[in-house]
């Protein structure tokens, strides 16, 4: 009986909780979306992907120095309509925190626990957040809650809506930067590299080496050097000689630079260590740098030395150049040319076809050596993997007895190039090989160079080459020498001028600006005492990332034709605190924009310009500025901008912010090319594919202002698909302004490694762009118009390996919204693209098209250019609407709309005709359809195909892919007429099917 009362009560209290947790979960279902509200400082702040920090209500911790923290405090409040937890929850078991910090920079932002988890309807809790910058710059986080309901004594319910929002802090502070003058960054405790200079390697006792550095403050706050700490190691005898130490304490304001240098002079044959400790207010305080070298008793050349190795993939060109440089005759016998190859040892001759002697040399001769002065000529001469060195003996002591030498012996340290002594580095022969001693110039340099510049095969003049105002007095210049200019020196033509180091002295002007495509290609430092001035369409290019820049230049730029003083340019300063009002003088100063994603302009909030503001003072490098032009002319006519100061070079980042809202009006973000030169716009679309829908949109304006707004499809489009039209290239020109779409918030970079010489024609500006001298790739690219009689637009559809049929960033790109009269597009699912680029043509393709018109009349689609294949393929659009399938590729497409509307469904690009396309939809309704003709197999189903596997009839296979996409053109050359195929298929689904046909 006593038992049959405890099951009883124990069903009952089951009963009871059941009964319990289903009102709760009904009182639940019926909640608010929102359960709780966050409050900074009093202010409620807004949940959801708030994407705007404020200081008013705590969400932005302002500037912190690098290293402190500041703790800010926010509060919680259940407003649900029953009790929640803070906590994540297991089992109905509360578990860990539910409150966590998520984002880019969340690590730099650390929470603590709120005072209490349970909170009743309308109770409150607070919890802190302590913001502790790493570095310099913007910091961003998400704060995210979800909170679970529960019932008191009776556990808990259901998880409740997820609630977030964005917090920011900049950090601040003095940053070290040391680094080898043209050389690498060095690491703090750094281990020794030739890279950055610190590794000084193997020297003769008692030759001098010095290495000059800089310790730059690249941080946002005076960096002040309160002691430097020399330490040597116990065997050291003075061989390192530092020089120009600063006197203490030393400021630096930010982008301060200050130059010291290190010499060594071994004294013996012991290795050699020093370093220095640099003590400053950098919030890691203390910053050492480790330096080392050796001795050795032998001794470099005085008399002769290597001046060039030049490797060839042809293994045809290959050559060894070598230059008498005492001034002295050299006599038969005294020295010897040696190859050793990889697997030779270096205490063996190199071998009776591997050495050569070197025989007389006059004072400045200079000998090339060919494989066929080895006597090897059937054998593979230089490849990468072979030292040569210049010795005193040929047998078993050629290496040890060597007085120059170049290689690294028994491992691949060059592929394909020529490396070149010259005046900005070590001109002089080296018993140990240093890849930084010699320069790296192409192949095709070489063969193409002038025959008194020093790359060119045969040529060497030691030193660097001036111009006098009428002459070089020593040689053309090239990318190996120090070249100076003492007199006035005017651009030529499309003249391609480089340098290692360029010097333009006090008193002289270096002009580039003759109306072309002239470049000056300076490869390392950069100093101008003088005058240099750069043209509209001409190009200061700059190789080094650590160049020494000394001096200003003055880049000049212009607009095309202006119809009136309210047309925009999009522009970017090429130049360091370039301010607007220097820049564009005679604009109205309320006209000058730039877009700040991140915060929202009153004036416009319920605009599309609501991110837009008004811009003045000193331009921000990386970002773009969108400029009216100048007030008081006559209009049209062209405008010039001169933008003077300190050419910017290097790793350029800026800020791009993507605002989640569902609007694609907050992820805009106005950048810029920030250098006196043209980009590659598929280089920097690759570097930032992360942070950005990687498609650069340029501002043309060739519809005028209507009621103040500019029209959006006014904006031309590239990826690396290509351009919305023809005329589009992956060219970028100096100080164009431009726009991409967020799609995270962070940083795009720009390095000097997409800089291109040559080609700076192209600025996208009002009513027109420059025409670009640069080759279509042959893809396989379609681009299409659809016009009225007086408006039309254009899309590009493209087949490529790169891409997919479906979305891909970077090969496909968005159509914006736009109140423009016409908007063609074609479609990814429901989304509308200008650009789209899918996996590689075959017939059975088809295109979904899109048209939107604001009026009604007459209209045609046509096709504006075709290249690769398609230039030879059938082209047919069908109107679904009308029953019209027409052959595009001899004529455009003329219809008439009746009333306006966007026509998402109504055209279909395709490539056979609509009887064809019906018959293969219709087989691929039932199975697979394969197609084989003369050295190939067509393939397609109405699912992704995984794989596909093709055989013989002896079972052998033939083929093996992965296509992932719906069809696709297997190649099988060389099979005879009738040969039985076998191809297996696997599906998306995992469905396999078998298919036996003749090949035809």
């Amino acid at each position: 009986m006593e038992l049959f009362k405890e099951v009883t009560k124990i069903k009952f209290l089951v009963l009871k909780r059941i009964v319990l947790l289903l009102i709760a979960f009904l009182t639940f279902v019926g909640a608010d979306a929102q359960d709780i509200l966050f409050y900074g400082n009093g202010i409620e702040v807004t949940t959801s992907n708030d994407n705007f920090p404020e200081l008013g209500d705590n969400t932005f911790f302002d500037e912190v120095e690098v290293g402190t923290t500041k703790t800010l405090t926010f509060q919680v409040k259940n407003v649900h309509n029953a009790n929640i937890d803070l906590r994540t929850m297991i089992f109905g078991i509360p578990l860990t925190d539910a409150i966590e910090v998520t984002g880019l920079n969340a690590t730099e932002f650390i929470k603590t626990e709120p005072l209490t988890y349970k909170l009743a309807p309308n109770e409150t809790t607070t919890f802190d957040i302590t913001f502790t910058p790493t570095s310099n710059g913007v910091k961003d986080a998400i704060i995210n809650v979800q909170p679970t309901g529960y019932i008191f004594l009776f556990g808990y319910s259901n998880i409740l809506s997820n609630n977030s929002f964005n917090i920011r802090g900049v950090g601040v502070g003095p940053e070290i930067t040391v680094y080898q003058s043209g050389g690498d960054n060095i690491d703090h405790d750094n281990e020794l590299s030739f890279d950055n200079g610190t590794e000084f390697g193997e020297n003769s006792i008692n030759s001098y080496t010095e290495h000059q550095f800089i310790v730059k403050n690249t941080g946002t706050r005076d960096l002040v050097i309160s002691d430097w700490q020399v330490t040597s190691d116990e065997t050291q005898n003075n061989e390192f000689v530092n020089s120009n130490e600063p006197a203490l304490p030393l400021i630096l304001s930010p982008d301060e630079s200050y130059a010291f240098e290190i010499g060594y002079q071994p004294k013996d044959v012991n290795e050699d260590l020093q370093s220095i400790t640099i003590v400053s207010n950098y919030s890691n305080s203390n910053f050492k740098l480790n330096f080392g070298g050796s001795g050795t008793s032998q001794e470099a050349s005085d008399r002769i030395m290597m001046t060039q190795y030049h490797i060839d993939d042809s293994w045809e060109n290959d050559f060894i150049e070598v230059k008498n440089i005492s001034g002295q005759p050299i006599a038969d016998g005294d020295y010897y040319l040696g190859v050793f190859r990889s697997n030779r040892d270096l205490t063996q001759s190199p071998g009776s076809n591997w050495v050569a002697s070197i025989g007389e040399l006059q004072p400045n001769e200079v000998k090339v050596f060919t494989r066929s002065d080895f006597g090897n000529n059937n054998n593979q001469f230089l490849n990468g993997k072979r030292l040569a060195v210049i010795s005193t003996t040929t047998n078993g002591t050629c290496y040890q007895n060597r007085v120059d030498v170049i290689g690294v012996h028994g491992s691949t340290w060059s592929r394909n190039g020529s490396y070149n002594r010259g005046s900005c580095l070590t001109e002089s022969a080296q018993i140990n090989f240093n890849i930084n001693d010699w320069i790296a110039v192409d192949v095709d340099d070489v063969a193409l160079a002038e025959v008194t510049k020093n790359i060119a095969k045969g040529t060497y003049n030691m030193g660097g080459t001036t111009w006098n105002g009428t002459q070089w007095d020593n040689g053309l210049p090239d990318q190996t020498r120090e070249v100076m200019i003492s007199g006035d020196y005017n651009s030529t033509g499309n003249e391609l001028l480089e340098s290692c180091n360029l010097i333009v002295m006090n008193g002289a002007h270096l002009n580039f600006n003759n109306n072309s495509l002239a470049t000056l290609d300076v490869h390392r430092n950069l100093e101008v005492y003088g005058d240099l001035t750069i043209g509209d369409t001409e190009s200061l290019l700059m190789r080094h990332d650590n160049a020494l820049v000394v001096g200003e230049i003055s880049k000049i730029e212009k607009t095309t034709i202006l119809n009136n003083n309210h047309d925009i340019t999009y522009w970017s300063a090429p130049i360091k605190n370039a301010i607007t009002s220097d820049v564009f003088i005679g604009v109205n100063s309320n006209r000058i924009f730039k877009i700040e994603s991140d915060k929202i302009n009153s004036a416009y909030a319920d605009t599309e310009y609501r991110h837009w503001f008004n811009a003045s003072g000193v331009m921000s490098v990386g970002k773009g500025y969108a400029v009216e032009g100048k007030i008081g002319e006559t209009y049209p006519r062209q405008h010039e901008v001169i933008f003077s100061g300190e050419p910017n070079n290097g790793v350029i980042s800026t800020k791009v912010v993507s605002n989640y809202t569902g609007s694609e009006d907050d992820d805009w973000n106005l950048i810029g090319n920030p250098y006196p030169s043209a980009i590659d716009a598929d280089l920097f679309l690759q570097e930032n594919i992360d942070n950005i829908d990687a498609t650069v949109r340029f501002w043309t304006h060739n519809t005028p202002v209507s009621n103040g707004v500019f029209d959006r499809t006014d904006y031309v489009s590239y990826n690396l698909t290509g351009g919305s039209i023809p005329e589009v290239t992956n060219i970028i020109g100096s100080s164009q302004g431009f726009m991409v779409s967020g799609s995270e918030t962070g940083e795009v970079v720009f390095k000097n490694e997409m800089r291109v010489a040559l080609q700076n024609n192209v600025f996208y500006k009002p009513s027109s762009a420059k025409p670009s001298l640069s080759n279509e790739n042959e893809i396989d690219k379609l681009w299409l118009f659809a016009r009225n009689s007086t408006t039309e637009d254009h899309l590009l559809i493209a087949f490529l390996e790169e891409a997919t049929d479906g979305y891909d960033n970077g090969y496909d790109g968005v159509k914006y919204k736009s109140s423009f009269p016409i908007r063609f597009y074609s479609k990814i699912d429901n989304e509308k693209f200008t650009i789209q680029g899918l996996s590689p043509f075959t017939r059975y393709k088809t295109v979904d098209i899109g048209l939107e018109v604001t009026q009604p009349g007459n209209y045609n689609i046509g096709i504006s250019k075709r290249i690769g294949s398609l230039k030879g393929e059938t082209i047919f659009i069908t109107d679904h609407l009308l029953g019209v399938t027409h052959e595009l590729s001899k004529s455009n497409y003329s219809f008439k709309v009746k009333e306006p509307g966007n026509f998402q469904d109504r055209f279909t690009l395709q490539f056979v005709d609509e009887e064809s396309l019906n018959h293969i939809k219709q087989k691929l309704s039932h199975e697979l359809l394969t197609i084989s003709s003369a050295g190939n197999l067509h393939i397609a189903s109405n699912q992704i195909i995984s794989n596909i596997k093709v055989y013989d009839i002896l079972g052998r296979i033939l083929t093996n892919l992965n296509p992932n996409q719906k069809d696709i053109d297997v190649a099988l050359p060389n099979l005879q007429k009738g040969t039985i195929l076998i191809i297996n298929t696997t599906l998306e689904s995992g469905e396999v099917i078998h298919k036996k046909i003749a090949q035809q």
